[in-house]
């Protein structure tokens, strides 16, 4: 049972991946021409998308002060404090289904409850008691309509509800002229990112599942047995045969050496220079 866990655990750390991020570094900068071609494919990809492909819509807003005077037309402390406290309020009950199923038949919308209620936004302003009403269509006509009813049922039918005083209309919704979504600048940024990190997985997926042999590090991570390096094992060699034959001297009477090599002729002068202790001048490839 112990051989067995032991083997397992063996088998386990064999299936690991490990990854050397300089060399992954290296790796992504030589492949730098294709990441900004991702970059900037993806940019134009969704910059294309998001002006032919993509509905722009539009935002009207309304604004109601949920102040109104409870006596003798006068505002007071009082009514400053209830109408914070009914701000949030209001913002529900303006979602309630009779009041958004009502807006919907009186200006001939079509809308379900759902589309029509996804299409508003309610909240108030912070630290005031303004309450902001906006709607967002792919009409801006009809997104200025949607806000401008939805304002006048929070003076009109919500305080009859609530059992309150009426707040006032602050500001009405005007068509608006430029659309709010989708922005292009936005779509492109997230469009040129998404292409790059694209790129990047695939390169970070062919880097780590290439077991091609490039360096010597490679052939000692792979193999566990005996590594023989052919021009290290013949420069000994030759070493060996000149030094029997007194060829290692620095006289000029012994004459030259020439060298013929059948395989990478500068990587056996390099690891040849090394043993030798001189210059390798004479060296020809066979």
């Amino acid at each position: 049972m112990k051989q067995q866990v032991e083997k397992i655990k063996i088998n386990e750390k064999e299936d690991e991946v490990e990854i050397n991020l300089l060399d992954l570094f290296n790796y992504y900068r030589k492949k730098i021409l294709f990441i900004i071609a991702g970059f900037l494919i993806g940019a134009i990809i969704a910059g294309v998308w998001t002006k032919v492909g993509i509905t722009p819509k539009y935002t009207a807003t309304a604004k109601v002060y949920m102040v109104s005077a409870s006596k003798n037309s006068v505002v007071d402390l009082a009514d400053l404090s209830i109408g914070t406290s009914l701000s949030e309020d209001y913002a529900e009950l303006l979602h309630v289904r009779p009041i958004i199923e009502a807006i919907n038949e009186e200006n001939d919308l079509g809308y379900t409850y759902e589309q029509l209620n996804g299409m508003i936004d309610i909240s108030t302003v912070e630290d005031t008691r303004i309450l902001k009403i906006s709607a967002t269509s792919i009409k801006p006509e009809e997104a200025k309509t949607i806000a401008n009813a939805l304002a006048e049922k929070a003076v009109t039918e919500i305080p009859k509800l609530m059992g309150t005083s009426s707040p006032n209309i602050a500001e009405r919704a005007i068509t608006p002229k430029g659309k709010s979504s989708p922005s292009l600048k936005k779509n492109v940024m997230m469009g040129a990112f998404g292409g790059m990190v694209v790129v990047l997985a695939i390169f970070t997926f062919l880097f780590i599942t290439d077991d091609t042999i490039k360096t010597e590090e490679d052939i000692e991570k792979y193999f566990s047995g005996k590594i023989v390096d052919p021009a290290r094992e013949t420069a000994l060699e030759l070493y060996s045969l000149l030094k029997l034959s007194d060829s290692l001297n620095t006289s000029d009477k012994k004459g030259r050496i020439d060298f013929f090599v059948s395989g990478n002729k500068e990587r056996f002068k390099k690891v040849a220079e090394k043993f030798l202790g001189f210059e390798i001048k004479n060296i020809y490839s066979v």
